[in-house]
């Protein structure tokens, strides 16, 4: 008897060469991911730059600076370990003051202007937040003549008073925003318990404004961190210098020690690289969950 003939499959069918899960390259997907290396490399150079004439010394960085040079100089992070440590407490002290004074006071601010309802609220608010279109440079002079005049000079006060003070706008702004976004009925339930006003701070609004508190904890933090001019005109001690202006010392009136300068760089770093891994997911969550919402 015949038998009936099969029916061909679809394997028969499919090109002997074909591989599932292999998807061809376009040559404009190729041209796209050549020039996002580029882009990338671009961005990143300039810390594998940093990183490698940390190793030189004067002679070998101006023979060949674009890649490394033996011997490697680690003796340049000794020595200079020496010379910057005490600018990077300074500057870890001033970071950590800073930000907790001004979380502390912004979130009490912001906490009254979103859950009470008072006279000239709304003016004094915008009062307050109309401090954000004047450039922080104007202020440079009349603010230097006020704290000259209550001989603050060359001492720690002139430093957090100004950080704490110029950070606080922007962080009331957006704080107050998000705690006005909290349901009122939280408010309500945790008030029939007898909760006070301070509880209702600390028990409902911290607990739900982590992110967004961690957010603002890093934001200031980076900013004081690499504040410049402000150091540079209202401290002339060097015990009391910040870690950008202490990196000074490298310059002399003829010549820059370039490997000791760029180790210094790198260590100072390390730090911020710190705070950034260890933040990251705290700081993320507080940029995608609404927290600049208004």
């Amino acid at each position: 008897m015949r038998q009936p003939e099969k029916k061909a499959t679809g394997s028969l069918s499919r090109p002997q060469d074909a591989r599932p899960g292999r998807r061809r390259l376009r040559p404009g997907r190729v041209f796209q991911l050549g020039i996002l290396a580029l882009l990338v490399g671009l961005t990143f150079y300039p810390f594998f730059f940093l990183l490698v004439n940390s190793f030189k010394n004067v002679p070998q960085f101006f023979m060949q600076s674009w890649w490394f040079s033996l011997p490697l100089r680690f003796d340049n992070y000794a020595e200079t370990w020496g010379l910057v440590h005490r600018y990077i407490a300074n500057s870890l002290v001033m970071c950590a003051l800073t930000a907790v004074v001004m979380l502390s006071l912004s979130c009490l601010a912001a906490f009254v202007f979103a859950r009470f309802k008072f006279p000239g609220r709304d003016f004094l608010f915008y009062s307050i937040l109309s401090l954000l279109m004047v450039p922080g440079v104007l202020m440079l002079v009349p603010t230097f003549i006020l704290v000259a005049q209550l001989k603050l000079i060359n001492t720690y006060w002139v430093l957090l008073l100004p950080y704490i003070a110029g950070s606080q706008v922007i962080a009331i702004f957006i704080l107050r925003g998000f705690f006005a976004s909290i349901p009122e009925e939280f408010f309500e339930a945790a008030r029939i318990d007898g909760a006070s006003n301070l509880q209702l701070l600390r028990h409902i609004i911290l607990p739900l404004s982590k992110p967004i508190i961690g957010t603002l904890a890093v934001l200031n933090v980076l900013g004081t961190w690499n504040n410049f001019l402000w150091p540079q005109v209202t401290i002339t001690n060097p015990t009391l210098s910040m870690i950008t202006n202490g990196m000074y010392q490298f310059h002399s009136q003829y010549s820059i020690n370039y490997g000791k300068m760029f180790a210094g760089y790198t260590i100072s770093a390390v730090p911020i690289l710190v705070l950034i891994l260890f933040t990251m997911r705290t700081f993320m969550k507080g940029m995608t969950s609404g927290a600049f919402k208004m």
